[in-house]
């Protein structure tokens, strides 16, 4: 494998000319804007991607400056929902990044990328002077937006980050119910996933709800839960998905994270993480009665049925009161 690696990051200066094309419109745009521009550089995953939405509030409220945003190319139509960024620099990989690093000396740069973060492509690691925050302790600082501001040297803030919608239909042709309840049970990690069996438990004991699955793949079954969605949906389908349902159940991801944003009420499930007995991904839901998190003392795969049943029907309840 290291010989692999190796080969590998020789083989990533095909990314130069990419990188310098990308260097020059960087410092043509900068020069347009009189030097009034923050670019942040965060180009994965999902979730953190849209925890981080806050800092380019931030940014642009104390600054007043245009805000740039370094991104991987597949997460671009994502960016599109944050009313702050101004401009939306695509990447191919983080390798592009490291390079464009080593090139260009800009001021007003925010990496939030850990130190030693490795690109899956070509095993170029990001280089930070934050060297004491990485993957191992990361949790032990506060939610992801105050781990990813202390990385970046910002102020730790504890913002709800927001999502605009920027569609109203879904791409393509299907009509969602009245009123229904998104569950998303999967993610990357698997230590972070609740048993399938006790989410078709879940479902089946709400039979006058209708579930929509969404994710990658369907898992989920049951008369009253809709899986067909699966692999189809855009991230602004997602949103609009989530944005409009009746309710919102899931596992710690990148889809919890759109609820969040969304303002979306949710119920999240979390457990046991990595290193972290206890861990809060989320940031500005204090005093929210709309976003609330079951947190279970071990994995939660272990988390019984009747303990989200009890606390789904409360919070259903509450919901059908108002």
């Amino acid at each position: 494998m290291r010989a692999r690696e190796r080969r590998k990051r020789l083989y990533s200066i095909i990314l130069i000319p990419r990188v310098l094309k990308i260097r020059r419109y960087l410092k043509k745009y900068i020069r347009k804007e009189e030097g009034n521009v923050s670019v942040i550089v965060l180009t994965e995953h999902i979730g953190d991607i849209i925890a981080c939405e806050p800092v380019s509030y931030w940014l642009k409220r104390t600054y007043q400056h245009k805000v740039v945003w370094l991104i991987n190319e597949k997460y671009h139509e994502l960016l599109l929902m944050f009313r702050n960024v101004d401009e939306i620099i695509d990447l191919s990989c983080l390798s592009e990044w490291v390079y464009l690093d080593k090139f260009t000396h800009l001021p007003h740069v925010y990496n939030l990328h850990f130190d030693g973060r490795q690109c899956s492509r070509f095993y170029l690691s990001n280089q930070s002077s934050q060297k004491h925050i990485g993957f191992e302790n990361y949790y032990n600082y506060g939610c992801l937006l105050e781990s990813f501001c202390m990385v970046g040297k910002l102020p730790r803030l504890n913002i709800r980050p927001q999502l605009f919608l920027v569609q109203h239909t879904l791409s393509f042709n299907y009509l969602l119910p009245d009123k229904y309840i998104v569950v998303h049970p999967q993610a990357n990690d698997i230590s972070r996933n609740w048993d399938i069996g006790k989410w078709n438990q879940l479902i089946s004991s709400f039979p006058d709800f209708t579930f929509i699955e969404i994710g990658l793949s369907p898992v989920l079954s049951g008369k009253n839960c809709i899986t067909s969605l699966c692999g189809k949906l855009t991230f602004q389908d997602i949103a609009l998905v989530v944005k409009n349902c009746f309710l919102f159940i899931g596992i710690d991801s990148g889809m919890a994270h759109f609820a969040n944003a969304l303002g979306t009420p949710s119920l999240i499930l979390l457990g046991k993480y990595g290193n972290f007995d206890k861990y809060m991904p989320y940031s500005g839901i204090f005093d929210i009665e709309d976003f609330r998190v079951i947190q279970y003392p071990d994995f939660v795969y272990d988390l019984p049925v009747s303990i989200v049943k009890e606390e789904a029907d409360r919070f259903i309840s509450a919901l059908n009161a108002r």
